[in-house]
């Protein structure tokens, strides 16, 4: 990486589709995509930046079946450009509105917040005009893309304070400061629904279901689909969708294990081929009639939170009814 007189432009967006579409536009400055699933998988508060990237490296390894080296050092790669940036560079973030953008959004902004960086800017969308139903910032053209630039505003200091709130209260392991901030975040708009989308994957009061897998079980009601059918039945119950098909193959694995597994899986030569059948089990637990982690158990990071057994505390359950 090079630095200019002028100081560096860095573009800091949610992956690789919308990494390649900013490189594609006639933006200058280097692109830096975030590539990190936070919603699954353990994101305790507390741990500096390279005792986290090392734990969340072995974590995506594990959940991809993929060599931990490579996301370790693409993680070593995207602190080390952070770490230097200075007084005299800008730094442009894009995101979108869903869960898997907001967090990567206040980690980000909670890690600058203490940097020396001349100017950080922030272009977060939930709509475009020419998009009937946006999900991402990959459905645009490069122009459409351009065209937002001239939109994008100057952080404050409010939405920095807010941001490190958000990303220390995903990291706790109690929920009290995240419900609270569900409710209401004014000064980023956007993070209170990505955050209520969050707490609905955890155990539902009703029988233990998250809401991705309470939705994979209803739509099983009606006899067998195939995974990719079912991927994207789950991709239009969201307002905004967020689950990429590998960590949505991880729930239909993990709903197929167990003492009464909730599903059947049929083998098949691809992901999308696979046939996924409701077992009695899962009928009974689709209804209410039984308990997942009564029947199954639990072991699965929430951010901070870690619940384990056979019997998870009401403190820790969620309930739609309020």
């Amino acid at each position: 990486m090079s630095y200019h007189a002028a100081g560096m432009k860095l573009h800091i967006t949610n992956g690789d589709v919308a990494a390649e579409l900013i490189r594609s536009t006639d933006l200058e400055g280097l692109v830096l995509p975030w590539r990190d699933v936070l919603h699954e998988g353990p994101v305790p508060a507390g741990l500096a930046p390279a005792e986290l990237a090392e734990l969340r490296s072995d974590f995506l390894a594990e959940l991809g079946g993929t060599d931990r080296g490579p996301i370790r050092q693409d993680f070593a790669a995207r602190d080390a450009t952070l770490a230097r940036l200075g007084e005299s560079d800008r730094i442009v973030l894009w995101f979108e509105h869903d869960l898997y953008d907001q967090l990567q959004l206040i980690q980000i902004l909670d890690r600058l917040a203490d940097s020396a960086v001349g100017e950080l800017e922030l272009i977060v969308i939930d709509e475009h005009p020419s998009v009937e139903r946006f999900r991402s910032l990959g459905q645009l053209t490069p122009a459409q893309l351009s065209a937002l630039y001239p939109q994008r505003q100057p952080v404050t200091v409010a939405q920095l304070d807010l941001a490190r709130r958000a990303w220390r209260a995903f990291g706790s392991p109690g929920l009290e400061a995240l419900r609270d901030l569900a409710t209401a975040t004014p000064d980023l708009p956007l993070l209170a629904p990505a955050l209520r989308r969050h707490l609905e994957q955890f155990p539902s009061v009703d029988n233990g279901l998250g809401r991705t897998e309470q939705q994979v079980l209803t739509a099983l009601v009606g006899g067998p689909l195939r995974a990719g059918e079912l991927f994207r039945d789950q991709q239009a119950a969201e307002a905004a969708p967020f689950l990429g098909d590998t960590t949505f193959w991880t729930y239909l694995r993990r709903l197929a294990v167990g003492a009464e597994p909730l599903v059947e899986l049929s083998p098949a030569d691809s992901f999308g081929d696979t046939m996924v059948a409701l077992t009695s089990a899962g009928g009974r637990v689709s209804k209410g009639e039984a308990d997942q982690i009564a029947l199954n158990g639990i072991d699965r990071w929430f951010g901070g939170v870690h619940l384990q057994g056979h019997r998870v505390a009401a403190a820790y359950r969620f309930d739609a009814r309020l």
